[in-house]
């Protein structure tokens, strides 16, 4: 990422999953003048161990115990991200929170905003088609509430504000999100508590695809549109939509050839009346908007995510599996 090392930056969730591969990021470019903003905890502590940086705050009393508009660039990447996520946490944490942060600082804000805002049919970041989106639990409403403000006041002609609807997204640093971190690390966790099953849910013979999208791909995309100065919302996926089946595949084999013993794949039917309303069928990219901005071209195949997905497992058997 360029950025002057004498900016002074504030990230936000920074011990979390994308907020601490932001923080080593910055650290690999030679840029430590950091402050991070997170709830800490015995799990999240060991994303930062390593790392350098000049304090942590917490969200509680980031608003007057710093001066925001000391910060040149705040990544914003905490929020509430849980399913089970309240209406009123997701209000006050993710659209209160953010819309004041936004407020009380003045320098380049890039934020994380959500794929999860689409609803099942429209991936396309275009602001004409904003109003067509159907966003279903309070978490995507949260996001998507902010992203009107932004949006309907005009900010992005006005100010450095960059917006990022990342899609499904897995890779280190996960671990402390517990049941929200991603498909291939809670399978990996049940394979070392001995289960040899995968379970892939199908409604009406429909298994649902996804656009997952590794964390070093997420961060070399932001820190792409972060140095070419770009302003305003856009996708953060590979533009490539895999099925869950699909999935489990790559997975169960990988697990396989690393614990040494089978896995299975079971397909449960369950109905439409018992699937959380919130579950999205189907997600892709519609990656025009950054590949225009960035002259990047949809560069992921089955391989090459297959690979990432092997890639991360043998990394996660490195981190426990051989303890």
């Amino acid at each position: 990422m360029k950025i002057q090392k004498s900016d002074k930056t504030l990230i936000t969730g920074g011990c979390g999953f994308i907020g601490s591969n932001f923080l080593k990021n910055l650290n690999k470019s030679g840029h430590d003048n950091i402050v991070l903003c997170d709830f800490l905890n015995e799990k999240n502590i060991k994303n930062i161990i390593g790392a350098r940086f000049l304090d942590i705050i917490s969200p509680n009393d980031i608003f007057n115990k710093i001066n925001l508009k000391e910060f040149g660039l705040i990544i914003h990447m905490g929020a509430d991200s849980s399913t089970s996520c309240t209406f009123e946490n997701a209000i006050n944490l993710n659209y209160n929170f953010s819309k004041r942060l936004f407020e009380e600082s003045s320098g380049r804000f890039v934020y994380a905003s959500s794929a999860s805002i689409y609803g099942n049919d429209i991936c396309s970041d275009n602001d004409d088609d904003f109003f067509n989106y159907y966003p279903k639990s309070n978490y995507s409403i949260s996001k998507y509430l902010f992203d009107q403000y932004l949006i309907t006041n005009n900010w992005f002609d006005f100010r450095p504000v960059l917006g990022c609807r990342i899609f499904n997204a897995f890779g280190q640093g996960e671990g402390a999100k517990g049941d929200m971190a991603s498909y291939v690390f809670n399978s990996f966790k049940k394979a070392l508590d001995g289960d040899n099953e995968l379970v892939v849910y199908t409604v009406n013979n429909l298994i649902a695809s996804r656009d997952f999208i590794y964390i070093e791909d997420i961060i070399k995309k932001i820190n792409l549109l972060i140095d070419n100065k770009c302003s305003g919302i856009y996708n953060i996926g590979n533009g490539y939509a895999m099925s869950w089946k699909e999935y489990a595949k790559i997975i169960s084999a990988k697990l396989s050839e690393l614990f040494g013993r089978d896995f299975k794949i079971k397909e449960v039917e369950v109905q439409p009346s018992s699937i959380n309303e919130f579950y999205q069928t189907f997600t892709k990219s519609d990656n025009q908007k950054i590949n225009k901005e960035l002259n990047l071209t949809n560069s992921t195949t089955y391989d090459r995510l297959k690979g990432q997905i092997e890639n991360y497992l043998e990394y996660l058997f490195e981190e426990y599996g051989k303890k």
